[in-house]
């Protein structure tokens, strides 16, 4: 004897999973049944199914339905190639009795707690997660991004002719005025990212990364150029700039311990996000340095380093789980992106250099960048890409804010080609609090840069910067430290 139905979403779905049917025709009859008395139900406010498949009405966040939407789009290449089973580090989802869809098992875990609360007011929303994008932070903010009012029109007004291109330098020859220094130059050492700081006193101030060959060596020059003013716009149009190539010896200079690869960098006003590792043979765990640069505007001050994010398995960073869609995973870093969300947190994506496969997501656990811990939000896979979706071995990855809609977009910008192409990031609105969640990018356009013939190149260090107008200015700087002064070229919007 089949059971009594009731009205209600979620008593369905207790007394489902309590019920157990052993003919045939009664499995048939409660299918038919559910989908007929829960398609005249309705999902409490803020709710809507989450459509899983036809029949499935479990009522979750309209996020959750559009993550569900695309695990559905991507389940032909999340299984093995003529077979049902799944890759490997992806399990069925089962969301229903036979939904063979893969996710990560994390998203299993999920649907399956989804399942036993369908119907529940507020669920997935009351102590949630919002991955909503800060946009109204002022130009300059310390530990801010800067929105743009249309990310995709100014990425297509950023121009890469030679026409709107300026040329600048940095001498290293000079001693630093913190004292710190490299211990040896190699002729292979060389600056491998570009920054720019913004706000009041700070906007002729840079970063730059350096690659080194000997352990401990990597580190970072912060630049400031006094012969010229700016108001944070383009350099170019500085009022007092002259006709002639500024170049820059002042600088301070900050050491990666253990490591000798300080990769990509993003800056929010003054807060500096520098990703770094191990190269040449070397060994050891990859990192996230983030250091308070406000101390640098004055004659004699110093850099801080407020934190530290180290790739290992303390963030489930290098978890089996992750272990056969892009081969074993090793702690490297090549470059960061950095953005604040409303509640204040941080969001990072750090590029990791398996074959250039992968990447990872994490959130801060808190909004003090001094004291925050981190934790894993998505190991992120090429292999999720829509098909043709087009990826380089990105040196430096930036993010961008978009005002009003609370989009969050990513530029990439190193490739010997001297390519920088722009993604906007996708991922759901709001997640339960300490919920991990599958975050992907769509391609959206590229351009090239016209670096010739200055020899300067985006694969040997570079970076975009948001102006206070709202235009993406970007820079691009030569390979090596051995010749002096290293070219900087700036490429402003049209």
């Amino acid at each position: 004897m089949c059971m009594k139905l009731k009205t209600t979403a979620k008593a369905f779905f207790v007394a489902a999973t309590a019920q157990h049917c052993m003919a045939v025709a009664c499995v048939s009859a409660l299918s038919l049944m559910a989908s007929v008395a829960l398609a005249e139900t309705r999902c409490v406010e803020g709710l809507v199914w989450r459509e899983a498949g036809p029949n499935d009405y479990v009522c979750v966040t309209p996020a959750m339905r559009t993550q569900v939407q695309r695990e559905n789009e991507l389940a032909a290449r999340r299984r093995r190639p003529g077979s049902e089973n799944c890759r490997t580090g992806f399990v069925w989802r089962e969301a229903f009795e036979g939904d063979k869809v893969c996710v990560t098992p994390q998203r299993r875990a999920e649907t399956q707690g989804q399942n036993a609360s369908a119907g529940r007011v507020g669920d997935g929303i009351e102590g949630g997660q919002s991955l909503k994008v800060r946009t109204n932070a002022r130009f300059g903010a310390y530990g801010e991004l800067f929105a743009l009012h249309n990310v995709e029109e100014a990425f297509a007004r950023a121009s890469g002719s030679r026409d709107v291109r300026h040329k600048f330098g940095f001498s290293r020859r000079g001693a630093p005025i913190n004292g710190q220094s490299p211990d040896t130059f190699h002729v292979k050492d060389h600056i491998q990212s570009f920054g720019r700081l913004s706000g009041d006193g700070y906007n002729t101030h840079f970063v730059l990364t350096r690659n080194a060959r000997d352990a401990g060596d990597g580190g970072i020059y912060v630049g400031r150029y006094d012969q010229f003013s700016s108001d944070g716009n383009a350099w170019k149009w500085s009022p007092d700039r002259s006709e002639t190539r500024p170049v820059t010896g002042k600088y301070y200079y900050e050491r990666m311990p253990r490591l000798n690869h300080a990769g990509g960098v993003q800056i929010l006003g003054q807060l500096a996000f520098v990703a770094g590792d191990c190269d040449g043979g070397l060994t050891c765990s990859a990192e996230i340095g983030i250091y308070d640069l406000r101390d640098t505007r004055r004659p004699s001050g110093e850099i801080r380093r407020v934190n530290t994010l180290v790739i290992d398995d303390s963030v489930g960073a290098l978890s089996s789980e992750h272990i056969g869609s892009v081969g074993a995973v090793s702690s490297r870093a090549a470059a960061v992106a950095a953005a604040r969300l409303e509640d204040g947190k941080y969001i990072l994506f750090v590029r990791g250099r398996q074959n250039d496969e992968a990447g990872w997501f994490f959130i801060s656990t808190g909004d003090d960048i001094n004291t925050t811990g981190w934790r894993l939000l998505d190991f992120w896979r090429k292999m999720d890409l829509a098909p043709g979706t087009p990826w380089e071995a990105w040196e430096t990855v930036n993010f961008i804010a978009e005002a009003g809609t609370g989009k969050l977009f990513m530029l990439g910008l190193g490739t010997t080609s001297n390519k920088s192409f722009l993604y906007e990031v996708q991922w759901p609105e709001i997640i339960e609090a300490d919920a991990k969640t599958e975050v992907n990018f769509r391609y959206v356009a590229g351009r090239g840069l016209n670096t010739q013939p200055r020899r300067v190149n985006t694969r040997y260090g570079a970076g975009a910067h948001i102006t206070p107008s709202r235009q993406i200015t970007t820079y691009v700087t030569a390979r090596g430290l051995v010749v002096d002064p290293v070219k900087i070229n700036e490429f402003r919007s049209r």
